[in-house]
């Protein structure tokens, strides 16, 4: 994301550096007319980058070492992993299931709403479960995730849960769960495409705290 914008922004400030070096011969009358240009590009492209670098920031803030450490002895001694996503959400979940695999773990990802809260049921005690979440809420694509979370709950399976909403279903039913911030902007307001960009800072400590724990063993 941040390279696109970037690759934006430097475009478009050489289209006014190009228009300001033809106006002296063009258009001698506005000579600052391509500079407002710059500054409203400016602005809004840092707010962007802000917005992001914001989510960044307080979602490492907001980390805790001791729940970190947590997760990742659960991971460590489960003898399989189950990963439990929706929407947006799984292609951080897929992108977790692939590094675990490469690091030889047992690792396995689900996003169909039937089979999800079929196998939710048939998980073992020595296994353990994933959420990834943006919001955990029982909206249209996360209701399974919630009777998943249940399901696992009234079995006795550990769970941990990537999220940006500790007011929220899946936040009360896991037995971990790493918060992150999520800032109100979006950008594509009548979507629910929100940034993902908090669960993946989360889900690349964790794979990363891992990798090195294996690099140890």
């Amino acid at each position: 994301m941040f390279s696109r914008q970037l690759k934006y922004y430097v475009s478009a400030l050489k289209q006014v550096l190009n228009l300001e070096e033809l106006q002296p011969k063009q258009q001698p009358a506005h000579p600052s007319a391509g500079f407002s240009i710059v500054e409203k590009i400016d602005k809004k492209i840092q707010e962007t980058i802000l917005k992001n670098e914001q989510e960044v920031i307080k979602t490492i803030q907001l980390l805790d070492s001791g729940t970190i450490e947590d997760a990742l002895q659960k991971i460590i001694h489960s003898r399989k992993i189950t990963i439990f996503a929706r929407g947006f959400s799984e292609l951080t979940a897929k992108e977790m299931m692939i590094k675990f695999q490469l690091l030889g773990k047992n690792c396995e990802l689900h996003d169909d709403p039937n089979i999800i809260r079929t196998i939710s049921k048939q998980i073992d005690k020595r296994d353990i479960v994933i959420f990834v979440s943006l919001n955990g809420k029982t909206n249209g694509k996360t209701t399974e995730l919630v009777e998943a979370a249940l399901n696992c709950e009234q079995n006795g399976v550990s769970t941990i849960l990537l999220t940006a909403n500790q007011n929220s279903p899946l936040y009360e039913l896991c037995e971990i769960s790493l918060v992150g911030f999520k800032s109100e902007k979006s950008y594509f307001p009548d979507y629910e495409v929100r940034s993902r960009l908090p669960i993946q800072v989360m889900a690349r400590v964790i794979l990363d705290a891992y990798a090195i724990r294996s690099e140890e063993n």
